[in-house]
């Protein structure tokens, strides 16, 4: 009797069979508790959701090139590389579809988008916001803003209107100098204040005034200044 070698047989049939289901099903769960992941080759990494949609790619492309994609529920990107001009560029998207944040690809360096103002300042002296108080009056201020970034710099325009004046001004941010007072005779000049630190949480609200006052003289004391804020 063949018995013994028909049961080994059978076990290494059923072995077999149990294999074939594994691979069929896939990998169900794992934990990698030391070391980590690497695809060679230009293998990828893909995540697709119950509803077919591709949510993560990380891979080559269809020329070839490295990619990342993120994408929401619906199928619509958050956040990729692409190329242009023969460089890669990344980018955050909107629900409509549309590039919200990106880097420059053709120049190598910078932003893209948003496209930014840029602050501008008036010329003529005797064109300037200015007073001729002796208290602190204000010139000018930026309504309350809320706080996106850690610190603010600022850059003020100042000079009096009559060359037996002087004045001078200074940056109150809620209420509370920032930075020194700044003196102001009769010339054109510019004056640095910051970076400075702004109080409260992200999205709080603050307000920063440019105050300037008479000291001599019978003219007035004239300021504006240029307001951005910065990464610590």
């Amino acid at each position: 009797m063949n018995q013994p070698s028909n049961l080994l047989d059978r076990i290494i049939r059923i072995e077999k069979r149990v294999e074939d289901i594994w691979k069929k099903v896939g990998l169900a769960s794992a934990v990698i508790r030391r070391g980590g992941l690497t695809l060679l080759d230009d293998a990828y990494l893909r995540m697709v959701d119950d509803n077919n949609t591709e949510i993560v790619y990380i891979g080559p492309d269809q020329d070839g090139k490295q990619i990342i994609r993120i994408r929401r529920d619906s199928g619509a990107d958050v956040l990729f590389t692409y190329t242009a001009g023969g460089r890669q560029f990344w980018a955050l998207t909107d629900n409509a579809r549309q590039i919200v944040v990106s880097d420059d690809a053709v120049s190598g360096q910078g932003i893209a988008r948003p496209w930014l103002p840029i602050p501008v300042q008036t010329s003529r002296y005797d064109h300037l916001p200015s007073t001729p108080l002796t208290d602190w009056d204000q010139l000018q201020n930026t309504g309350y803003r809320p706080k996106q970034h850690p610190l603010w710099s600022v850059l003020i325009k100042h000079c009096t209107t009559a060359p037996d004046t002087k004045g001078e001004v200074r940056l109150v941010l809620d209420g509370v100098q920032v930075g020194t007072t700044i003196p102001v005779e009769y010339y054109n000049t510019w004056a640095g204040v910051g970076p400075f630190p702004v109080p409260g949480t992200h999205m709080s609200a603050h307000i920063l005034e440019l105050q300037a006052r008479r000291t001599a003289g019978t003219g007035r004391v004239g300021a504006s200044m240029a307001v951005e804020g910065l990464q610590s």
